[in-house]
């Protein structure tokens, strides 16, 4: 985006300026020349090329509520803005810079602007599309599961748990039964060594 403005800006200085206007029939450099020339006096120039650049941004108009301006799904609040509100104002016009949500700058006197903070605090700049963005991804994702999706969602876990379960205690039931069939078969030929009284050395 820097790089895009010097461009624009390079070509407004150095071609456009010094082109020939359709409607002017001479380049508008010229024409400003000679305009300033014959009022005898230069143009005011701004206070500072930050306050410059706010005048080229687009501008709104909200309401002041007690909770500050709303706007784009935000709130910019200061006590600047709560003065402006507790001398009578309703409403103030504001520009804002569509690359950057941090603030907004309300108009004030002289041509002046009042830095207006918004509530939620961002570490990095980031554009009002973006914020768009960001916030529809969360809504969606949010959304995505209604209250039937979730009533089967948790019906179809508690009964894979419950057959899983099911299926546990048959094997634990069949592993013990085994084992109490094996130890009763082996019993009869013990007794029958035992009552017949052959040994070993009987074999």
């Amino acid at each position: 985006m820097p790089e895009l403005r010097r461009l624009v800006a390079t070509y407004i200085c150095d071609v456009y300026h010094k082109t020939d206007h359709s409607t002017l029939g001479e380049p508008p450099l010229r024409r400003w020349e000679r305009y300033w020339s014959q009022e005898g006096e230069q143009p005011r120039l701004p206070l500072d090329m930050v306050t410059f650049e706010r005048h080229f941004l687009p501008y709104e108009t909200r309401k002041i509520t007690r909770y500050g301006l709303r706007f784009k799904h935000l709130y910019y609040r200061s006590a600047d803005l709560q003065k402006m509100r507790d001398c009578g104002m309703t409403s103030v016009r504001f520009k804002y810079d569509p690359d950057d949500v941090r603030q907004v700058y309300v108009d004030g006197n002289h041509g002046t602007f009042i830095t207006v903070q918004c509530e939620q605090h961002f570490h990095l700049p980031i554009s009002f599309a973006e914020y768009a963005q960001l916030r529809d991804s969360a809504d969606t994702n949010t959304n995505r599961w209604s209250d039937a999706d979730l009533l089967r969602h948790y019906q179809m876990r508690d009964q894979i748990i419950g057959t899983a379960k099911r299926r546990h205690a048959q094997k634990k039931k069949a592993g013990q039964g085994a084992r109490v069939s094996s130890a009763g078969s082996m019993r009869p030929v013990a007794l029958n060594w035992v009552t017949s009284g052959r040994n070993d050395h009987d074999v």
